[in-house]
């Protein structure tokens, strides 16, 4: 198991950072767009449908890395007031809530993917981009994110069936102030010596 989450964690780290260079390179082109609209009074044509595949799917393929770390929004007033023994099954009510509604997405997208390839539908733009493309690439991210949500939620699980509750809250729970600390000090310390590697 502690192989797996590694190896979980590896995938969703290069595929942040995947999303992250498809944003800037549409962002860049986006750039390149609006200087030769200015200057040339004309255009590339096919920009706005790119950065529109772009940011689909640069989001799909951060979400598993954004709930790894936390980094979701979570509505806490009522989770704060309940005693901790009990915070890991509102943890587990809420990693089963989110994962039906990305199994619904998923299922349905991967169905419309599924009718893109078969029948080699394309877009009905100047490009005419093959839709199972961006379409294949979106459902990616959204497999890999229901995956993430099935293995923390076994992990949750597991973890209250042997009477862990502080193990239940560290894979599923809300962000301890210690742990938001250590993860603002370790992007310190990281400035720090990429500052002094420049010096």
């Amino acid at each position: 198991m502690t192989f797996l989450v590694r190896l979980t964690h590896s995938l969703c780290r290069l595929m942040v950072w995947i999303g992250g260079l498809i944003v800037l390179a549409a962002a860049f082109l986006i750039g390149i767009e609006v200087v030769i609209r200015r200057f040339a009074g004309t255009t590339i044509g096919g920009i706005d449908e790119v950065s529109g595949y772009a940011l689909a799917v640069s989001s799909s393929w951060t979400f598993a890395f954004a709930l790894l770390h936390k980094a979701h929004v979570r509505i806490d007033t009522l989770y704060l007031l309940l005693p901790v023994r009990l915070r890991p099954y509102l943890d587990i009510a809420a990693l089963g809530i989110l994962g039906a509604f990305a199994a619904l997405v998923t299922w349905h997208g991967a169905d419309v993917f599924a009718l893109s390839f078969a029948f080699r539908a394309r877009a009905m733009t100047p490009l005419a981009t093959p839709l199972w493309i961006p379409q294949g690439l979106w459902i990616f991210g959204w497999c890999v994110f229901l995956f993430v949500i099935a293995l923390l939620l076994a992990q949750t699980v597991v973890a209250v069936l042997q009477g862990r509750t502080d193990q239940a809250l560290k894979t599923a729970g809300l962000m301890t102030v210690e742990e938001e600390l250590e993860e603002e000090l370790g992007d310190i310390r990281r400035r720090g010596l990429a500052g002094e590697s420049k010096q």
